[in-house]
């Protein structure tokens, strides 16, 4: 099959690289370079050089600037202005009205690597190369090496000849100026990609709606709407919520006319739950007591109409799985029993068949129930 300059360009571009970090990994690609003789090295350099597109000649009037969007434990932004600075032997920094204009980001993602994305302008051309290393130390030199390599692509293959392909840099021959202050209104950075996972949060306070599905407490299976509320540490949450349920209908057997009950029911909790912790995941076991508050009318032809209620109260225990989307957006699962400390009936007096039992709520009752929340 047929290799396009294009794909051949991306090739080389990988090959260079991998010669100068000794690693890299793209899509399905992976490149060791540890090891490789100094002529072999400086063999495939010079071929990915010369088929790069790039200026015939080093521009020292290219001036560059850089937006670096990365976590907090990678290099500066001024690693990398001094890492361009020792490659191409000069200082071309210029974050204000640059001809050369660089958006990068370096994020670590699940896979344990860290992906970077480093974007170009120049005039009105662009670029995009997206790469995977094993450090954010190794993203950061990649923009520099990129960056080094449109300036002055002759310099970085004398700077690795003179070095032996490792990464240790000399000083500029140029002084580098100190960076000039920020400006007034300087441009946002983008919002960083991946949400900030819950073990480097100390505290938060989150409210959202949630549905919920009910079995053993109503005469059918019971479906109910409710708001919850919590508070939340990075190892513990404590919430509190309220939940109304649609109301149902049960009937005494073998009556004619029929006879029976109207019931509604709305309940209130307090839980508490320790969790753990993987990235954006939070899973944890919660205690939990709650409060039913249930009321019955008896309806019937020859019923005169009546009604009770009662409060029962239970405790139990269950699971939350907790999936953060967004730095202030969740969506929770739960799931629970309880374990009622009060056992009702309900009867119509007036009724024979089958002792006028309409509902008895069971003895064991469980709960699942889906949440979004909205955290500060």
């Amino acid at each position: 099959m047929a290799l396009s300059s294009m794909d051949f360009s991306s090739a080389l571009w990988h090959i260079l690289f991998a010669l100068h970090y000794r690693f890299l990994e793209t899509g399905s690609l992976r490149l060791e370079c540890r090891g490789l003789p100094r002529i072999v090295r400086l063999g495939l350099l010079l071929l990915a050089i010369t088929a790069l597109p790039r200026p015939a000649r080093a521009r020292p009037n290219l001036t560059f600037g850089v937006d670096w969007i990365a976590a907090d434990e990678c290099p500066s932004v001024e690693h990398i202005r001094s890492s361009v600075a020792a490659l191409v032997g000069f200082d071309a920094w210029a974050p204000s009205g640059a001809s050369l204009f660089i958006e990068a980001h370096s994020s670590r993602k699940s896979d344990g690597l860290w992906h970077g994305s480093v974007k170009t302008r120049l005039g009105e051309k662009t670029g995009e190369r997206k790469f995977v290393a094993e450090s954010c130390q190794a993203v950061a030199d990649s923009t520099a090496l990129l960056i080094a390599l449109i300036i002055d692509p002759e310099a970085i293959m004398a700077h690795m000849d003179s070095g032996d392909g490792q990464r240790e840099t000399e000083a500029p021959k140029t002084p580098l100026k100190p960076l000039p202050p920020t400006p007034t209104n300087p441009r946002p950075a983008p919002a960083p990609v991946e949400p900030r996972p819950r073990s480097e949060r100390e505290f938060g306070f989150r409210i959202g709606p949630s549905l919920l599905a009910d079995l053993g407490t109503l005469p059918k299976p019971g479906l109910g709407f409710g708001l919850e509320t919590a508070l939340v540490w990075s190892t513990f949450a404590a919430k509190l919520g309220a939940v109304t349920w649609l109301s149902q209908h049960a009937t005494v057997p073998n009556t004619a006319p029929t006879s029976g009950g109207d019931f509604s029911l709305n309940s209130a909790y307090l839980a508490g739950c320790p969790l753990v912790n993987w990235s954006s995941v939070a899973l944890g076991a919660c205690a939990k007591l709650n409060l039913d508050a249930m009321r019955a009318v008896g309806v019937g032809n020859d019923i005169h109409p009546t009604s009770a209620s009662l409060l029962r109260l239970s405790a139990g225990l269950g699971g939350v799985l907790d999936l953060r989307l967004t730095r202030h957006f969740s969506v929770t699962l739960d799931a629970e029993g309880l374990l009622p400390l009060t056992h009702p009936t309900f009867v119509l007096r007036n009724v024979s068949e089958a002792g006028g039992r309409v509902h008895k709520p069971s003895s064991l009752v469980g709960r699942t129930g889906v949440g979004t929340n909205f955290e500060f």
